[in-house]
């Protein structure tokens, strides 16, 4: 297991970054991590919002999708995370 997370926990933290990158793909016609920015990601959450999810799963998701960020950041596939506040 990665982190000493279950099987269950992967599995649902790739569903939502398959989420994101769906999202990204196909409403916001994106390919490339370095061309989403902060607009691109306050409208995936804006979005989350109006299906219904929980604030308390949109601050997780965000957490998530955030880390998935830092880690780019950290090998070197993007400068900037755009989950940061402007």
């Amino acid at each position: 297991m990665v982190k000493g997370f279950t099987e269950k926990k992967i599995k649902n933290k790739r569903q939502k970054l398959t989420q994101l990158n769906k999202y990204l793909s196909q409403k916001r016609a994106i390919a490339e991590l370095e061309k989403i920015t902060v607009f691109d990601m306050k409208a995936f959450i804006r979005q989350k919002k109006i299906a219904g999810l929980k604030p308390q799963s949109i601050v997780a998701m965000i957490e998530l999708i955030s880390a998935f960020f830092n880690w780019c950041i950290a090998e070197e596939y993007l400068v900037e995370n755009p989950m940061a506040r402007e």
